[in-house]
């Protein structure tokens, strides 16, 4: 068999997995785990019969780097916390950013399909946002992990940004599909009612709409989809109550605990004290930090009010990524996360500006920017499908804009 032809199948086995990632990762649980493995064993495949090393490939190098470094942050923490026989189970949860160079090399050598990759993000939305609106219609109440672990939204708004991409020149079928997804992710996302995955969505759709207008080609079609936009948030704004007023009570619940007044059991109080006892624990340990996993137990020991202690001490996380990765790897550790989230950034940021395929850059830097957005109030590194999301895109989209 001739070597463009092994070439071809090579990619389409990778564009299939490509597509099915999105609806793996929101369909069925853990799913995308299962994808990611396939292509870390087809990246392993490639490193071995080409001999490629994806630490010296040039388009592979930052993001081997960055991902193993963070990974390394997470062995470090463990090993040094006094507490690593107790904690060592949890590296597994991180495997993806020690396999991401694998991934990234996978994904590097096939000719990706870049349409098929965004059908299958519209599908998983249908699928998943279809099912809970019918969840939700037949019984009245959704009673599923999809939204009870709470980042099956966040993810959902993700997809939902990214799947726009295409908008300026979508023919009119792939156009009622980009509408009938946006329909029902926007279903599942009033439905969850979560205010940091709303909030996101309005900063990172205004930020679509800055990115998209550098390669419009229809104009016409981007002014009705930004009128659209604005017309749906403001219906949003003006018919569902619940989620407004929990915007009001949390901006009380913040007053209220500024100024010392007595602070309500709300999960914005809760989070508060999450952030104050964190960063006094930090303080106990500063360089290598409490160790990962461990954060909210050391921190519980700083708030003074025992309910609160005690609920928190319950939590896995602090709901925010910065602070939580002081507290579990210390200063090392925040810069590297740092790094992680930002230098990309300024690396999508400058492909965009030179034009180089614009379309990766602008994904990454929604991918990043959500990312930090949503790491403010939510631990957006450390759980499993919160990690398989970020390692497919960020290895997908950052070797793109370095590959000439």
């Amino acid at each position: 068999m001739n070597e463009p032809l092994l070439k071809q199948k090579y990619s389409n086995i990778v564009n299939i997995l490509l597509f099915l990632f999105p609806i793996a990762l929101l369909g069925l649980k853990s799913a995308g785990d299962l994808v990611l493995a396939f292509l870390m064993l087809m990246g392993l495949y490639i490193a071995f019969i080409d001999k490629i090393n994806p630490f010296k490939q040039s388009e592979l190098k930052l993001v081997s780097r960055l991902t193993v470094a963070y990974y390394t942050v997470i062995v470090l923490s463990i090993f040094l916390s006094g507490k690593s026989i107790d904690l060592l189970h949890y590296l597994g949860r991180d495997l993806a950013f020690l396999f991401a160079p694998l991934i990234a090399l996978a994904i590097y050598k096939a000719d990706i399909d870049f349409n098929r990759l965004i059908l299958g993000i519209k599908l998983s939305l249908i699928m998943i946002g279809g099912y809970v609106l019918y969840q939700h219609l037949a019984n009245g109440v959704i009673m599923d992990w999809r939204l009870s672990l709470g980042i099956t939204p966040t993810l959902t708004m993700l997809m939902l940004v990214f799947s726009w991409i295409n908008i300026n020149h979508e023919n009119k079928y792939n156009l009622l599909l980009t509408i009938i997804s946006s329909i029902l992710a926007f279903s599942l996302l009033i439905l969850a009612a979560r205010r940091s995955t709303f909030l996101a969505l309005i900063i990172l759709s205004v930020l679509f709409l800055f990115l998209n207008s550098k390669f419009t080609v229809n104009k016409n079609r981007n002014i009705i989809f930004a009128a659209a936009l604005a017309l749906i948030f403001a219906s949003i704004v003006l018919t569902q109550a619940n989620l407004v007023n929990r915007f009001l009570v949390a901006i009380e619940n913040v007053n209220e605990w500024s100024i010392g007044d007595k602070i309500t059991n709300s999960s914005t109080g809760i989070r508060l004290e999450m952030y104050k006892g964190g960063l006094l624990a930090f303080k106990e340990k500063p360089v290598f930090g409490h160790g990962y996993r461990n954060t909210t137990g050391p921190t519980s020991k700083f708030i003074n009010n025992q309910n609160f202690a005690s609920t928190i001490s319950l939590h896995s996380h602090l709901h925010n990524t910065f602070i939580n990765t002081l507290v579990f790897g210390g200063v090392i550790a925040l810069i590297v996360v740092l790094t992680l989230l930002f230098l990309p950034l300024k690396k999508f940021w400058q492909a965009f500006k030179e034009n180089n395929n614009i379309k990766y850059a602008s994904l990454g830097i929604l991918l990043m920017s959500g990312y930090i957005i949503l790491s403010a109030t939510n631990g957006m590194l450390g759980g499993v499908a919160e990690n398989s999301f970020f390692i497919f895109f960020l290895s997908l989209l950052l070797p793109k804009i370095f590959k000439k």
